[in-house]
């Protein structure tokens, strides 16, 4: 899609590919369109495209050595476990199907009390750990069925 060049803040931006989607600033207002613009079909990216192009080429790096052979990863290189790269938890780095599970184990409590979701404006929005791509991932989650309609409300519910 194309960006303009004067107050792109107050315009929604239509990207035509899901990687042209990762490469939004987070400030902008972006929307997905599952209809290809130039021929009207259904564009034909399965869920695994959709999933990869938003956590985009993150799965296996910055994580810890694990101890032994059959040890997975529970914290970053430096040590930290806080969300990092669009992935919950380290652990979820690993693979997308990890990135996933991961995602659904958390529950909904955890997205907010984590500020990944709070955009800017919300009065808990914090710059360093807001998160547009985990959003994506959570509105994937419920349009695939992953996540139930009552789970996604939790998620984006105010106050809690």
């Amino acid at each position: 899609g194309r960006l303009p060049m004067v107050h792109a803040e107050k315009c929604f931006i239509e990207p035509l590919t899901l990687k042209e989607l990762r490469n939004f600033s987070s400030a902008l207002k972006v929307v997905w369109n599952s209809r290809d613009l130039s021929t009207g079909e259904q564009k034909q990216e399965t869920f695994e495209d959709k999933w990869k192009a938003l956590a985009g080429d993150v799965y296996g790096k910055d994580l810890e050595d694990p101890e032994g052979l059959f040890d997975m990863p529970k914290n970053w290189a430096n040590g930290n476990s806080e969300p990092r790269h669009g992935c919950v938890t380290p652990y979820g780095c690993r693979t997308w199907l990890e990135d996933i599970a991961e995602y659904v184990e958390q529950g909904p409590g955890f997205f907010r009390n984590t500020n990944l979701i709070q955009p800017p404006g919300h009065p808990d929005h914090d710059p360093g750990k807001y998160c547009p791509v985990c959003i994506a991932k959570v509105n994937l989650l419920l349009e695939y069925g992953f996540i139930t309609k009552e789970y996604y409300n939790k998620v984006f519910e105010e106050g809690k």
